[in-house]
């Protein structure tokens, strides 16, 4: 037992390092010059409710410095969500913006994202796309700097890193070391095997053409991991996935508690179990507190044994400093990571969680993830709403009937009313 404990602890600082040599050597942050863009874009950002984070994610699209036409489309489930409110005070200031509303009330797929991204595409006007999470702060120059990589036929969708930003609290702190200090190199430790296109659905940027080459975003609505099926049927369609340098925030709002840390993380666990159950089922190997936390125990009766349980953490530590200040930029909060072996062994309860049950949690809803990563909706909010007809396509329709707002109020399809 004491030699397989110490094989499992070599094997695990040995993913460390590696995971520390993929983090440094991509050019995560970097810019290059960017290439003068004309080509016509429409961001898509479902939202749900508002937040004290809400306005500067979305100013932030508002705001991107894009030469060429920018069409912005908010989706929201009902008219009567305070992010209509929101919005309505953005077209106001940003006049010579593009932005509309749209009402997708129906729920034509399980996954919520993409039941209303489906609505959302009925209004767009523009043959390139990017879809961002409500959560998102980009960058000003995240369109000029990444939008041109599309120019590229081969390549059929750009993603973005993501970092978490939190501004008070411990569970938000928890979230941030997650991701800042860890889960962004595991990413490039994936993407370096090359064996497995995928994506993550922070910010997606994609031409329409390479969706409809997939069979559409339907295709990916019945999966709880949206934007790796997005990945993987783009690499099967031959197209080339790539990942952006610049990086974009994730703002966790004030007030974030430890069940909500708790189900995000247990539901992003079970969406990589069921999208590569092998792959997931071998990534408790990579935890570089559990295993030498293990052995040292093992090795309790022997003199070397604090020291050596010592330097692996002190190594864990480095490296996980290293990360946080390399995807922060150096911005505060490294000072935190003296709590990374705890997080570590909560991530080997997570990952044990993640094989017990088919259960997950999102906006408030309860799935039952099937084979293959499917979802399927529990209780009283699984049924699909009733579709009305429409005489006229869904946005024309809508914008004629515009009596009330100041704003453009659009439905999706299927929808009778503003």
């Amino acid at each position: 037992m004491e030699i397989v404990l110490a094989l499992a602890a070599g094997v695990s600082l040995l993913l460390l390092a590696w995971q520390h040599r993929v983090a440094r050597a991509f050019p995560v942050h970097e810019r290059r010059v960017p290439l003068e863009g004309s080509e016509a874009v429409t961001i898509l950002k479902p939202l749900r409710g508002v937040d004290a984070t809400t306005r500067e994610c979305l100013e932030s699209w508002v705001r991107q410095e894009h030469e060429g036409p920018m069409q912005i489309l908010f989706g929201v489930e009902s008219a009567e969500d305070p992010a209509v409110a929101l919005v309505e005070t953005l077209r106001t200031d940003h006049p010579d913006r593009d932005i509309r509303m749209v009402v997708c009330p129906e729920r034509p797929v399980p996954n919520p994202k993409v039941a209303m991204l489906l609505q959302m595409e009925s209004c767009v006007t523009t043959p390139w796309v990017v879809i961002a999470d409500a959560d998102v702060r980009a960058p000003a120059d995240l369109l000029r700097q990444e939008l041109s990589r599309l120019r590229n036929p081969s390549v059929g969708l750009v993603y973005c890193l993501f970092r978490v930003v939190s501004r008070d609290g411990w569970p938000g702190r928890v979230e941030e070391l997650l991701v800042n200090a860890d889960f962004w190199g595991q990413v490039l430790q994936g993407r370096s095997l090359g064996r497995i296109q995928f994506a993550l659905g922070a910010v997606v940027m994609t031409r329409r053409s390479a969706l409809a080459s997939i069979g559409g975003l339907a295709r990916v609505g019945h999966h709880l991991a949206d934007d790796y099926e997005l990945g993987r049927r783009m690499g099967r369609a031959g197209l080339r996935v790539e990942l952006a340098t610049v990086v974009v925030d994730c703002l966790v709002p004030p007030g974030l508690s430890w069940g909500t840390v708790w189900r995000r993380q247990l539901r992003w666990a079970r969406t990589i179990r069921f999208c590569q159950p092998v792959p997931y089922a071998f990534s408790i190997l990579a935890n570089a507190t559990l295993w030498p936390v293990l052995w040292g125990i093992a090795m309790a009766g022997s003199s070397l044994a604090p020291g050596l349980l010592l330097a692996a953490t002190l190594l864990r530590l480095a490296v996980a400093r290293g990360l946080h200040r390399r995807m922060t930029g150096g911005r505060s909060g490294a000072g935190i990571v003296w709590c990374m072996p705890g997080i570590d062994l909560l991530r080997a309860v997570i990952w044990a969680f993640a094989w017990i049950g088919r259960g997950v949690v999102w906006q408030d809803r309860r799935y039952r993830v099937t084979a293959g990563g499917r979802l399927v909706a529990v209780g009283s909010g699984s049924a699909r709403r009733r579709s009305r007809p429409t005489e006229a396509p869904a946005c024309v329709a809508a914008t004629a009937r515009r009596e009330t707002r100041t704003g453009d109020v659009l439905t999706g399809p299927g929808t009778g009313s503003t």
